[in-house]
């Protein structure tokens, strides 16, 4: 079989080409690095395609989890999107703040008399449970530690999530606020980026 070398001479001399062997050499070896560095490119092309779509996916994902947790709280995702990042900011998690959300928007669900405790708490049941959770923790703070954390517990806030946001409630809120801010700075929408995280979830399936 003919090596690259002979084909490449052989195709020159067809060509008219007076072929030289050191400039042969020469060639045959910058045509090989030319092909190796070509054949890098295109492998990272594909590897940036398919980051780019992971990256695509995980958004999306993310944003499809917010577009339901939306709907079931009946929160704005702005407004659970800064509550995430105002938990981050105080020594909890996003999840935490998720959880937090869930949780008190489904005890209020599962037991309307709670509406009731909130009004007399001088909390309103019917505002976005993230104002809610911040207005509450905000009034249970006044109380000795155990009888606060009690009625946290009712809401679906457990007692060491309770005592990081009795304790880091001013930094939470003002985080929460900056967050909102920047968002609207960067002309962010975030309930036009859940809804199309959904959509874009809902094609991939049908795929």
């Amino acid at each position: 079989m003919a090596s690259d070398k002979d084909i490449i001479k052989e195709f020159l001399v067809s060509l008219g080409f007076q072929v030289q062997p050191v400039g042969l050499r020469n060639f045959t070896s910058a045509l090989k690095g030319v092909t190796a560095t070509a054949g890098l490119v295109g492998k990272a092309v594909v590897g940036i395609a398919v980051a780019a779509e992971a990256a695509a996916n995980v958004f999306a994902s993310q944003m499809e989890k917010l577009y339901y947790s939306s709907r079931r709280t009946k929160a704005s995702a702005a407004n659970i999107q800064s509550m995430e990042f105002g938990f981050s900011q105080i020594g909890l998690k996003a999840d935490d703040a998720r959880a937090a959300i869930e949780g008190v928007a489904a005890a209020i669900r599962l037991n309307p008399g709670l509406k009731g405790l909130l009004s007399s708490l001088g909390v309103n049941p019917n505002q976005d449970p993230t104002k809610v959770i911040a207005d509450l923790v905000e009034t249970l703070s006044r109380m000795p530690h155990y009888q606060g954390a009690g009625i946290a517990q009712m809401f679906g806030l457990d007692e060491q999530t309770f005592l990081m946001l009795k304790e880091g409630l001013p930094e939470m809120k003002e985080a929460a606020a900056r967050r909102k801010e920047w968002m609207r700075q960067a002309g962010l929408d975030a309930t036009a980026a859940d809804e199309a995280g959904k959509e874009y979830m809902n094609s991939l399936r049908d795929i």
